[in-house]
């Protein structure tokens, strides 16, 4: 069942066993459609401008938050991530002509890499090879969570670009259905200036998602007892209690922080 339909099913209160797939195995939103109009209910309209489009991007979105919160226990860890050596990362890669890097990318391949010693963390696929993360796009059309297929195996630079083709295809609503099929696991992105923090759902068929919020800067003590600046991201992660407890949770975290903050481990992730 896709999701538009879904979202359509709910609006109108109908199940599953009300709908009949026409020529195939899927329920579609225009199968839903088709039962409406038999019944002489009045269907959304499929098509219109961009708003019908952003509402009905919406109703998927609502159908995907309400199945989680009603499905998924979720517990929920944040702590804040050091952007420091990323920051310096950044500064070589551009100054050596290497391109511009941004954190979204490298938390993604650092989440692939870490799939072998923490395989409960990404689900039922975490058993298998590939990890495919899906990542959520919002460029004020709805929000997408396309999905970067075979994580482990890009480089980070490729990543990169999947990305910024991500946002225009949300600008412009151009995804194909394929591309916005469930991940393993999630990264959900914030990305404004001074957000403190965020607390993801769990796709249903999941296990975690992390947050990243926007990069911030605030006033810390060294171990010396000094005043100094420390430039951060918030981190969070959202994980299903019924398969993973706050101890993996948190040793997966700091995982994932021990390659981000390590200019050494880093710069390996970047090769």
């Amino acid at each position: 069942m896709t999701d538009p339909a879904l979202a359509l099913m709910q609006e109108h209160g109908l199940t599953p066993e009300e709908i009949d797939p026409g020529g195939g195995e899927v329920v579609r939103r225009r199968d839903v459609e088709r039962v409406l109009r038999e019944r002489g209910a009045r269907p959304v309209p499929r098509e219109g401008p961009s708003g019908d489009r952003v509402r009905r991007n919406q109703e998927a979105v609502a159908a995907v938050v309400t199945q989680s919160h009603g499905t998924v226990p979720a517990a929920h860890c944040l702590t804040d991530l050091s952007a420091q050596a990323f920051l310096d990362a950044r500064l070589r890669r551009r100054d050596g002509g290497g391109g511009h890097l941004d954190l979204p990318e490298v938390m993604i391949k650092a989440m692939a890499v870490l799939r072998a010693r923490f395989p409960r963390m990404y689900g039922p696929a975490g058993n298998g090879p590939a990890v495919d993360v899906g990542v959520t796009v919002d460029v004020g059309h709805g929000l997408y969570v396309p999905v970067v297929p075979d994580a482990q195996d890009l480089s980070v630079a490729r990543i990169a670009r999947m990305l910024a083709g991500f946002r225009v295809k949300a600008l412009r609503g151009t995804f194909r259905q394929e591309e916005l099929r469930h991940g393993t696991i999630c990264l959900s992105l914030t990305p404004y200036r001074d957000v403190v923090a965020t607390v993801p759902i769990i796709f249903p068929g999941q296990v975690c998602m992390i947050s990243l919020g926007g990069l911030r800067e605030r006033l810390v003590l060294d171990g010396r007892g000094q005043v100094v600046p420390r430039r951060e991201v918030p981190f969070g992660l959202s994980y299903d209690h019924r398969v993973v407890n706050g101890r993996d949770a948190v040793l997966y975290q700091r995982a994932i922080e021990r390659i981000v903050e390590s200019c050494e481990r880093l710069e390996e992730l970047l090769q």
